[in-house]
């Protein structure tokens, strides 16, 4: 598993992710981070997605994104313009 913070990982997830055939399962979780041992007073939130993917002929992949409340909306218009994509005639 990966997390998905830096450019780096970020671009081979999402490569790993556009040869999957389908998602199997997903969770995810809403964090508030209020302080860290280098910085006090934090308060960001973030959320946590887990997708377990099918991606034969390999078998189940894993993959880790955490993403700040701007990387959310950002993945939830991503969503929906594929829905509305699909809705069109």
């Amino acid at each position: 598993m990966e997390v998905g913070e830096g450019g780096e990982i970020r671009a081979a997830n999402a490569e790993r992710a556009s040869k999957v055939k389908e998602v199997l399962d997903f969770d995810w979780k809403l964090l508030y981070t209020l302080a860290s041992d280098k910085v006090e007073g934090v308060a960001k939130p973030s959320v946590r997605l887990q997708l377990v993917l099918d991606a034969a002929p390999d078998g189940k992949e894993n993959l880790l994104y955490e993403m700040n409340d701007q990387e959310l909306d950002e993945l939830l218009e991503s969503l929906q313009s594929i829905l509305d994509g699909r809705k069109a005639p």
